[in-house]
């Protein structure tokens, strides 16, 4: 099972501002989502995130969003597609499930709690950033506030590619 964590951030480290707002994320950004989700062909999210972006985002066709949450079947009873799974913040739990159902990868899209439990864990394959040129200054920051050891997981810069609009997205790897 690969992971690959894809976001937007500013230039100063945040996914978004402090009360979720990401209207500063550029166009050019979504058609690069769009590809990476349609390629796993599932999605992993917060509940916050979720619920902010709820129809827009993350019900894309054929595609399994799977929302992380401290009550799932709450969460479950709130929401009628069946595209959606609820799980616990559980990441072993949630890739055993997702190897199960046949998937071989999934792209992990944030909010930033949910990106330092994968992350934590060393979980993670691929880290693939878009950084906009926006100073936001305070916010939610791309691994939230969860500590861990992240500078020995080992990732080598793979790819850099700058947008004329300004947006750079870089990718790491595993090492």
């Amino acid at each position: 099972m690969k992971i690959k964590l894809y976001n937007a951030i500013s230039i100063d480290g945040f996914i978004a501002k402090a009360d979720g707002d990401s209207d500063w994320v550029d166009d050019a950004d979504f058609e690069n989502y769009d590809s990476a989700i349609a390629a796993a062909g599932v999605v992993i999210v917060g509940r916050k995130t979720y619920e902010q972006f709820e129809g827009d985002l993350y019900e894309a066709d054929d595609i399994l969003t799977i929302v992380v949450t401290g009550d799932p079947e709450k969460f479950e009873n709130s929401v009628e597609d069946e595209d959606v799974v609820a799980m616990h913040p559980d990441p072993n739990a949630i890739i055993d499930f997702l190897e199960e159902e046949d998937f071989e990868g999934a792209v992990l899209i944030g909010g930033g709690e949910t990106n330092g439990l994968f992350m934590n864990m060393g979980l993670v394959d691929e880290v693939q950033v878009v950084v906009h040129p926006i100073i936001i200054g305070d916010g939610i920051r791309l691994f939230g506030d969860i500590d861990g050891d992240f500078e020995t997981l080992g990732y080598s810069l793979s790819k850099v590619t700058q947008h004329e609009s300004g947006i750079v997205r870089i990718l790491y790897t595993r090492e």
